[in-house]
């Protein structure tokens, strides 16, 4: 399993569409923390745990994103039905998680939402714009490109 792991295409496209998935993703939430919190957004986010509190669905979409559409195919109707539902996941998985970790990972709820649309939005105009351009390069590992004919 471990060989056909390290065997497998890389595709540079992919990686360069998660980590522009990852700023796509996280910035949203900050930004959400800026426009609805009422106490100051700087220490909420560096001193109270609002950094840990936007992992939880940060890690969420991106986990149930590639999870369920790793090649990057989805376009039109097909891609917002998708981004809905990673987003009510993340809507389930942030109530879960507030519940087991009795509010401490608790992103306010304000915030959740502006940051899940503001989060489905840049998705969707990233997977339409960026998606097809950066997937469509790919780098094969080196034992693919001996001969192996016997």
């Amino acid at each position: 399993m471990i060989e056909r792991l390290l065997n497998a295409t890389i595709t540079v496209g992919s990686l360069l569409l998660l980590i522009t998935e990852i700023l796509f993703v996280v910035a949203p939430y900050v930004v959400a923390c800026y426009l609805e919190l009422q106490v100051d957004p700087a220490v909420f986010l560096f001193y109270d745990g609002g950094l840990a509190a936007v992992a939880v669905p940060t890690i969420t979409i991106l986990i149930s994103l590639h999870a369920i559409d790793p090649h990057y195919l989805a376009s039109g109707s097909k891609l917002v039905n998708l981004i809905c539902l990673v987003l009510g996941i993340a809507f389930l998985t942030e109530g879960v998680v507030s519940f087991l970790t009795r509010g401490s990972l608790r992103l306010p709820v304000h915030a959740m939402l502006v940051g899940t649309l503001l989060a489905g939005v840049t998705l969707f105009l990233e997977r339409l714009i960026l998606g097809p351009i950066l997937s469509s390069t790919a780098v094969t590992p080196a034992s693919h490109s001996r001969n192996t004919s016997h």
